[in-house]
């Protein structure tokens, strides 16, 4: 049996699980941009996002983000990155 979210959302078929993951349930967080700007200056958003069973991915507004993976100084910026445009983003829960 397989979960709701791993459904396409036109066809109703089974999506590939090794291309999409299985997708949790979506959350609200804290979606800052890093790229171009200083650390904590770039625009953010308080928005929905869906991750993967495992978290190395996040969709957010039509983005595909993946996780940032190597030595603990890879993230220092930023912990997710669009797989299309290689922009840094920081993903967080949301502040006050």
């Amino acid at each position: 049996m397989s979960c709701v979210a791993c459904r396409d959302k036109k066809s109703g078929a089974l999506a590939s699980r090794r291309s999409y993951g299985c997708r949790v349930a979506d959350r609200i967080m804290c979606v800052q941009l890093t790229s171009g700007y200083d650390t904590d200056k770039g625009p953010a958003w308080i928005t929905r996002v869906s991750f993967t069973r495992i978290w190395r991915a996040a969709y957010f507004q039509g983005r595909t983000l993946r996780r940032v993976t190597g030595p603990y100084w890879a993230n220092h910026d930023s912990n997710f990155y669009d797989v299309d445009t290689d922009e840094g983003f920081r993903i967080s829960g949301p502040q006050a």
